[in-house]
């Protein structure tokens, strides 16, 4: 493959904040990377629904950790993303009982422990349903089926008349990115999507 960013650049693109920037570069990473995901996932008990699944949830955390400073580049990407895959993975292998229970909790990579409850709090509710508040009735609809009625992409891909659960996929993953730049700069957002996404993966 034709390099088309470079680690570092990867990493400016996704600080910018710019739109059209990150969007190339995450399709880079995409284009890059995803099947490393997939023959992670596939050699350990899964499918490509479930790599694919995996992997958007790593890009959401990529970028979540290059925004806090949390990566800065100290090692190459795709030995990080490898990482991320590795143990959001595991993280959902053991919510499914497929290996034995470790002592200590999983955390994925994105920095979200893996400590399972059956609902969000009251309060975290509230605050979720704030910050849902402002993003479209389309993401809104999408985010709430997956993360509070514990959907499928397929369920909701029938549900909200789209084409395919693919397509379904997509905009699931556009969404959680406008949910983050929503979050910048407001820690208690943060925590709030944090437990969230804890709570129902």
């Amino acid at each position: 493959m034709k390099l088309l960013f470079s680690d570092q650049k990867i990493i400016e693109a996704i600080r910018s904040a710019n739109d059209f920037e990150m969007d190339r570069a995450f399709r880079y990473l995409y284009k890059a990377y995803y099947s490393m995901a997939l023959q992670y996932v596939k050699s350990n008990s899964g499918g490509e629904n479930d790599a694919e699944d995996v992997f958007q949830e790593v890009l959401v955390g990529f970028y979540q950790n290059i925004r806090k400073g949390v990566f800065r580049g100290e090692s190459a990407i795709k030995t990080y993303l490898y990482s991320m895959i590795r143990n959001q993975w595991l993280a959902r292998l053991k919510k499914n009982k497929r290996i034995v229970t470790m002592e200590e909790p999983e955390k994925t990579s994105a920095g979200m422990q893996v400590a399972r409850s059956e609902n969000p709090t009251e309060e975290l509710q509230k605050i979720v349903d704030d910050l849902l508040g402002q993003v479209s009735e389309r993401c809104r609809e999408i985010l709430k089926l997956y993360y509070f009625d514990n959907m499928s992409m397929n369920e909701i891909a029938n549900r909200a008349n789209f084409d395919n659960e693919n397509s379904a996929k997509t905009q699931k993953y556009k969404c959680m990115q406008r949910l983050i730049k929503l979050m910048a700069g407001k820690p208690e957002k943060k925590k709030a999507i944090y437990e969230l996404l804890a709570a129902n993966e």
